[in-house]
């Protein structure tokens, strides 16, 4: 693969595939400043294609851990994005989008890119991509509906696939001087946050998970006692609602991570909290609903999220001048 310079064109359809890709999480990215919006961009959609692997793909587990191989030895091999795209290509199942085909398609130009992030992402990405590999193989199944079995299984789970993206982006942050310090403390509060957005994921696609055979819900009680079952709408029902509880719980604990984050950074605070607004109306929104069986009962309307956006951009300034006192 030639090394050849950098074009606009190219940075565009990064940016174009993000969005196709996750309007809402194209939307706290491109809040960012360059040159660390290009690192999380470029970040986003390389963990994209891990999942892509663990979820779309008709592959048994060892051909699966073979892609998985392949995705992680690219970063420094780049010569091998062609081979591993065309067997992820090969292994598809039939519940592929349009969108997720195109970023397939353009998985050369993605790693191309990765080559011209920063050095501080070069640093550290690497290291949290394979820990993401690692724990989704754990948790592999070629046959089977549960994926989980303890509550224990689960908050490692989503650690793993989301916590650790978190820990990657304090890492960078701190890389990147928007944070002023790094700790034990500040690093699981951001993992916190990423593990909170999960769970938000699990219990929005159980359904359709179920309908494609498995599930993330712990197949072990969840520990609901009866006068919990007696508030609650139904079993199934209650399960759920101790996963979105769960998820509260951790949005509460990553609350003070905002508070290692610089007080001029109100850019970083909005990229901080406006995952964790939306994903808290999700909650909301489902903790309320008496059955849930699709995606669109909770999803905010378009008004809704320009809504957010105003409310995250005024309290991000308020979190950053909270800072100067």
């Amino acid at each position: 693969m030639k090394n050849y310079s950098l074009t606009q064109k190219e940075i565009n359809l990064q940016y174009k595939l993000l969005k196709m890709i996750s309007r809402s999480f194209s939307i706290p990215i491109n809040f960012l400043s360059r040159p660390i919006r290009f690192d999380v961009c470029n970040a986003y959609l390389i963990f994209r294609l891990a999942d892509i692997i663990e979820d779309l793909t008709d592959a048994k587990k060892n051909d699966r851990a073979i892609l998985y191989r392949l995705l992680s030895e690219t970063l420094s091999a780049p010569e091998k994005v062609f081979l591993f795209k065309n067997q992820l290509q090969a292994s598809l199942n039939q519940n592929v989008s349009s969108a997720t085909r195109k970023l397939i398609e353009h998985t050369d130009l993605v790693i191309r890119l990765y080559g011209f992030t920063s050095r501080h992402n070069k640093k550290i990405f690497d290291s949290h991509l394979n820990t993401m590999i690692d724990v989704m193989l754990q948790y592999d199944r070629d046959l089977g509906y549960d994926r989980i079995t303890t509550a224990n299984d689960l908050d490692h789970y989503a650690w793993g696939v989301a916590g650790n993206v978190g820990e990657y982006l304090h890492d960078l942050f701190f890389l990147y001087h928007y944070q002023s310090e790094s700790t034990a403390r500040s690093k699981r509060q951001a993992s916190q946050i990423g593990i909170g957005l999960q769970l938000v994921n699990i219990v929005m696609d159980i359904n359709s998970d179920k309908k494609s055979g498995y599930s993330w819900l712990p197949s072990q009680s969840l520990g609901i006692k009866g006068s919990d079952i007696k508030r609650l709408r139904s079993i199934s029902k209650a399960r759920i609602d101790k996963i979105a509880q769960q998820a509260v719980d951790n949005f509460s604990q990553g609350e003070d991570y905002l508070m290692a984050i610089n007080f001029y950074s109100f850019r970083v605070k909005f990229f901080i909290l406006f995952p964790v607004q939306l994903a808290k109306f999700i909650l909301n929104k489902l903790l309320k609903t008496n059955e849930y069986s699709d995606a669109r009962q909770i999803k905010p309307k378009r008004w809704q999220v320009y809504m957010m956006i105003a409310i995250v951009m005024l309290k991000s300034i308020s979190v950053s001048r909270k800072s100067t006192i």
